[in-house]
């Protein structure tokens, strides 16, 4: 498990690089937009557990979690999505179809 502050509890991939550098090539393609507005300067591949609840409930969260790992499992697509109105919204599915690439 990883933390951004005690604001966010979350799952690293392990490795991170494929995820890194996908992002990557995605912010190539489209100079104009960046993950997260910008906001942060590094890549970090994540999958979110908790946010925004009290840091003790995150704890007993990551401890239960903990006894857990690792998950095991493959990306097979990759989903593009954008916050608006209060929410995540999904734009678009992308399915990965090997050595990371894009499929339509």
């Amino acid at each position: 498990t990883g933390w951004f502050d005690e604001r966010v509890l979350y799952l690293a991939p392990s490795p991170a690089s494929p995820f890194v550098s996908l992002t990557e090539k995605v912010m190539e393609a489209y100079p104009s937009v960046s993950p997260y507005g910008g906001e942060f300067a590094n890549i970090t591949p994540h999958l979110t557990l908790g946010e925004d609840v009290p840091v003790a409930h995150l704890r007993r969260v990551a401890a239960r979690v903990s006894r857990r790992l690792p998950v095991r499992g493959e990306a097979t697509e990759v989903w593009l999505i954008a916050w608006g109105d209060d929410s995540w919204r999904l734009l678009h599915r992308f399915r990965l179809t090997g050595a990371g690439h894009l499929g339509p």
